[in-house]
């Protein structure tokens, strides 16, 4: 694989231009707001509440879904839109009759079909812990509390897993927890990511080094940019 740029929903993505390298670019989230204003479509779209479902799903017309039902292909959880969203200990303001028959038998079956191709991953969560010994992918939860850190968490696991061969990872939009999320006021749940990520830290920061990847943050300011050990 090309180097990969993993473009989250941090504030630092509003002054960021489209880059020039050949990438292959992994988006998180509420992301769309970026590419729709660049004109451009990421290789790759992923979640892990629903909701962000549907807070994009209205933006996926005209030109821009052009792009993306040629280009784009989705990353998704193999227990989306069913009852073990919320058995493997997970949830959302909605509920669990609203993931059941509403996002998992109408909207998520729509929703895949504005993408060029979709992957399915099985997955598996554990609790304070990284383990890449399995055939899926590792999520990696605390249990109640603090909310997970979606990218040392739930998106850089997901990468180890399913592009084992990706050595470079280059990162904007992740960690701006001195403003809000771009293109909103929100910044719900900044110090439990935080708390998260203080947690899994070592682990993620041990693989890295380990397994020979250089992880660089184009944010300067990025609370992540410690996880960087290449000079």
């Amino acid at each position: 694989m090309k180097k990969l740029l993993l473009i989250g929903p941090g504030s630092s993505i509003i002054d960021f231009f489209p880059p020039t390298d050949d990438y292959t670019i992994l988006s998180f989230a509420g992301t769309f707001d970026w590419f729709i204003n660049n004109n451009i479509a990421p290789d790759y779209w992923t979640f892990l509440d629903p909701n962000s479902v549907i807070s994009i799903q209205d933006k996926m017309n005209g030109s821009f879904l052009t792009k993306v039902k040629s280009k784009t292909t989705l990353i998704y959880n193999d227990f989306q839109g069913s009852d073990d969203f919320y058995k493997k200990g997970l949830s959302t303001s909605r509920g669990l009759n609203w993931v059941i028959n509403s996002f998992g038998k109408t909207i998520f079956p729509k929703f895949k079909q504005y993408f060029k191709d979709s992957i399915s991953l099985p997955s598996q969560l554990n609790n304070n812990q990284l383990s890449l010994k399995t055939d899926n992918h590792c999520i990696i939860t605390h249990g109640p509390r603090p909310n997970t850190c979606k990218f040392s968490c739930f998106i850089l696991p997901m990468i180890f897993h399913l592009f084992p061969q990706t050595k470079n990872i280059d990162v904007i939009g992740f960690g701006d927890y001195s403003s809000p999320r771009a293109y909103s006021t929100s910044t719900t749940d900044y110090s439990q990511y935080i708390q998260s990520f203080n947690i899994i830290y070592p682990q993620i920061k041990t693989y890295l080094e380990e397994n020979n990847i250089n992880i660089k943050f184009l944010n300067k300011d990025s609370y992540y940019k410690k996880l960087e050990w290449k000079k």
